[in-house]
């Protein structure tokens, strides 16, 4: 990484083997991680656990005007995803990173990390020079969820292009990232962000009506929000047809019993709906639901509350 003045320091790297495994140690004289090497690159799967970030910096989360209600909500999927500090540069989508595997985009496609690094950018513009910028990277958003990563001033679009950050240099730069708390906490913020793509989206009427009509409780939420991290195409013709098999309609006369008939289906309906259904849908939502008998989430309708001062 980088020195008091702000030089680069030159990170040592090392590779070990470990049974069948080989592990790649990258250090930069302060921290070491040891990835393990597969087919074109490494992964680590991370230690940084969501829930744990969100009960560490609470404080900074709501000063980004998340609410404890939305907060509860990621802590509710958190075990459905991956760590803050997760890497993977060997398969076709060549850099994913954090939470959500956010990665560069395959082929000439872009992708959703563009639009996380661009968060960060936003939120603390020094935070996104200190482990992004001052090794040359930049961003260029398509939309408000994707773009391309710009390389020492070059758009990276196609596949040759994008193999540049495929190596263990930068993945060690993004493993160093998640492990602050800042970038964490940005983190939560933009993977809450995601419900706004599709809570209340003409993209997403189920019936004609905005999802935000239909599930108002924090249970609710969380499950489409696992649904859509897994599965986005699939959300609004399951609850369509979670409202046909419950035989509900006119949701603004609803009160938690109904929403709570519409999720029953819904979470049933998820697990086998299309060709290629949800991954692992009820172990999912099982996860979901200890969340739900705890307390850290209601089932109540209308206990879904955005924040206030970014739409969440």
């Amino acid at each position: 990484m980088a020195d008091s003045t702000g030089s680069t320091a030159k990170l040592t790297i090392r590779e070990q083997a470990q049974g069948e495994k080989t592990i790649v140690y990258v250090s930069d004289g302060v921290d070491e991680v040891g990835f393990t090497k597969y087919k074109n690159g490494i992964y680590y799967y991370g230690k940084q656990k969501i829930k744990d970030a969100v009960e560490k910096n609470k404080t900074f989360l709501q000063g980004l005007g998340l609410t404890p209600s939305a907060l509860g909500v990621i802590i509710s999927v958190s075990e459905n995803e991956g760590n803050l500090d997760a890497i993977n540069t060997w398969d076709n989508s060549f850099m994913t990173f954090g939470m959500f595997q956010w990665t560069i985009g395959v082929d000439i496609n872009p992708g959703e990390l563009a639009a996380l690094l661009e968060r960060i950018k936003e939120t603390d513009p020094e935070l996104f020079k200190n482990y992004y910028g001052r090794y040359g990277l930049d961003v260029e958003l398509t939309n408000k969820t994707s773009g391309y990563i710009i390389l020492d001033g070059k758009k990276l679009v196609t596949g040759a292009e994008k193999e540049l950050l495929r190596t263990n240099e930068w993945a060690y730069y993004f493993w160093k990232s998640g492990q602050d708390p800042k970038v964490q906490s940005i983190q939560v913020e933009h993977a809450l962000s995601r419900i706004g793509t599709f809570y209340k989206s003409e993209s997403y009427k189920p019936n004609g009506y905005y999802i935000s009509d239909l599930v108002t409780s924090e249970y609710g939420v969380a499950l489409v929000l696992d649904n859509h991290v897994n599965r986005p195409g699939y959300v609004a013709p399951c609850l369509a047809q979670a409202m046909k098999q419950a035989r509900l309609v006119e949701p603004d006369k609803w009160e938690t019993a109904q929403e709570g008939s519409l999720l029953d289906e819904y979470i049933k309906i998820r697990a086998t709906y299309g060709h290629s259904p949800m991954t692992d849908a009820d172990k999912r939502a099982a996860a979901i639901k200890k969340y739900l008998d705890n307390g850290t989430i209601s089932g109540a309708r209308g206990s879904y509350l955005v924040g206030l001062d970014r739409e969440v």
